[in-house]
């Protein structure tokens, strides 16, 4: 019999909304964070695919992508005010300098700066800093769980386009107009 991970337990799952999509999101923090336990500085950076990409370079994207969805899109201060790339494939680009200890030390402090960010705010808070779009914070949350939000969608009456997260944390809504969170292109 498969075992579930712990974000499908009954304590988890009975709570609010906003408590699950953290947990959910806590739950793939963490596993990204273990991908490099007990590597090497070489073996972190070796890449096992046909691109740049490294296990290494993950984790550093997964920072980039807790500064977008947290920082940026919360505060609404720039990628430069907040020193991460602008353009998202720059941010798997590793510096000689780039450490396993000092890249997951930058990925647990971006984590712990989105879990203070968002700490007041519910799910239905309107976020309005993204460059892009305008988010609802539980939109936020799930939308960083799948990393990009589909931009299938219908026009609303300002002429602007509104789409839904790509799925819900759980992954049973898969696909335009299915998801939980929503958000209106600027």
């Amino acid at each position: 019999m498969p075992s579930f991970p712990p974000t499908f337990s009954a304590e988890v799952v009975a709570q609010p909304l906003q408590a699950q999509l953290e947990a959910f999101l806590d739950e793939h923090r963490d596993a990204l964070d273990r991908c490099l336990d007990g590597l090497t500085e070489e073996q972190a950076r070796r890449s096992l695919v046909a691109s740049r990409t490294t296990l290494l370079g993950l984790v550093k994207h997964a920072t980039f992508v807790e500064k977008v969805w947290f920082d940026e899109a919360v505060t609404g201060r720039s990628r430069a005010e907040i020193g991460i790339p602008e353009r998202s494939e720059d941010s798997f680009l590793l510096d000689d300098g780039d450490t396993i200890a000092g890249v997951r030390r930058a990925y647990r402090d971006a984590r712990d700066a989105s879990r203070r960010a968002t700490a007041t705010r519910g799910p239905d808070d309107i976020l309005t800093g993204h460059r892009r779009a305008r988010f609802r914070c539980g939109g936020c949350i799930s939308t960083s769980c799948a990393n990009s939000p589909s931009t299938a969608g219908t026009p609303t009456s300002s002429g602007s386009r509104s789409w839904t997260a790509s799925g819900c944390p759980r992954g049973c809504h898969r696909g335009a107009g299915q998801g939980h969170a929503s958000a209106t292109r600027r």
